[in-house]
């Protein structure tokens, strides 16, 4: 398929994505590392890469494994003020929190629940609550809600076990923050964004709630989430701000061993376990695989948010894709959409 035709097909897909009445801006990104086709469909402009996250706090971690500072084996109550952890996992009567490790914490096998969106001891879930009134918190509330309002789900490391929790990385955050005595934002700054280049990337925080009407709103049920206190609340499981070049930009040097030793993408890519849907958690990246006979796209690796963000490497087709449709009343929305995009691609 000639290059002008594949980019007018792929328009057309993301022109209709962007004309549903659930979504807000469509953003949207590709290339092919090997050639020099790249195509972007957005004018560039910031949004929240929501639990995309996640990976960028897997890449700091990693590097302070390179560092020697931190090992994936190392306890969690090592690293974190005793308070802060003292009766964390408790199930079926048995205290099990000396147990969890970074490891389980970044492979999302520590047992412990979702402090955003589990429900609580009375039925609703944190992320119920926000959708009613933005409201913040900080990682000794997500510890309180985890500790005393929800229950684990099954002992550390369970074989064949993962729980999808953003409670984990928002205690990794934590442990960043012990061991580095930087807050998270200035190690993201510091080892992420200046290292990779990434000029329009950084953590929304606090100090950043004047500039939420400058990133592209959230919409929840067709209407835009007025939620800068949550989003800034984040931090390490949801709370960086980004646009798609850079996405793509992470993504490669992610991949490439850029911003760690590339040993690591072995062991954090050699154990997947089912989460949710069609999507199974490594260490801080996710994949997504469709069954054959459902599509002709082989398995991507990256990660995906609840906003409708994807950032995914395809290495059979030496494809990197970014997409981000800004809604959160479909879930599944992106991802389908992902695939489609991917598999244009595959075709052209």
């Amino acid at each position: 398929m000639p290059r002008d035709l594949l980019e007018r097909r792929l328009a057309r897909l993301l022109d209709k994505a962007a004309a549903h009445p659930l979504t807000g801006t469509v953003r949207f990104a590709a290339r092919r590392p090997a050639t020099d086709w790249r195509w972007q469909y957005d004018d560039g402009g910031p949004f929240f890469v929501a639990s995309i996250t996640k990976t960028y706090t897997a890449a700091i971690v990693l590097q302070l494994v390179d560092e020697g500072a931190l090992r994936l084996e190392d306890r969690l109550v090592d690293h974190l003020d005793p308070a802060l952890t003292d009766g964390l996992h408790v199930l079926d009567g048995v205290d099990r929190t000396s147990a969890i490790t970074l490891g389980h914490l970044l492979t999302q096998t520590s047992g412990l629940p979702d402090h955003w969106a589990d429900a609580r001891d009375d039925g609703t879930s944190l992320w119920d609550e926000v959708r009613q009134r933005d409201t913040g918190w900080t990682l000794v509330d997500t510890v309180a809600i985890a500790r005393d309002r929800q229950v684990p789900l099954f002992p550390p490391g369970a074989p064949g076990k993962a729980h999808y929790s953003d409670t984990n990385f928002d205690l990794l955050g934590g442990v960043v923050a012990a061991v580095t005595g930087q807050t998270y934002a200035e190690s993201v700054a510091r080892r992420i964004a200046r290292r990779a280049g990434l000029e329009g990337t950084y953590v929304f925080g606090p100090e950043h709630l004047e500039r939420f009407a400058d990133v592209d709103a959230i919409y929840d049920r067709g209407r835009p989430l007025d939620v800068p206190c949550a989003l800034a609340a984040c931090q390490a499981s949801g709370g960086i701000v980004s646009t798609s070049s850079d996405s793509l930009r992470f993504l490669e040097a992610f991949m490439s061993g850029e911003l760690f030793d590339a040993a690591h993408l072995r062991r954090i890519m050699s154990d997947w376990r089912r989460v949710f849907g069609p999507f199974r958690y490594g260490g801080g990246v996710m994949r997504l695989a469709l069954p054959r006979m459902l599509s002709k796209v082989p398995p991507l690796v990256g990660h995906a948010g609840s906003t409708g963000t994807a950032l995914f490497r395809c290495e059979d087709l030496d494809l990197d894709l970014s997409l981000a449709v800004n809604q959160t009343t479909k879930p599944a929305f992106a991802a389908r959409l992902l695939m489609r995009l991917a598999d244009e691609i595959r075709r052209g």
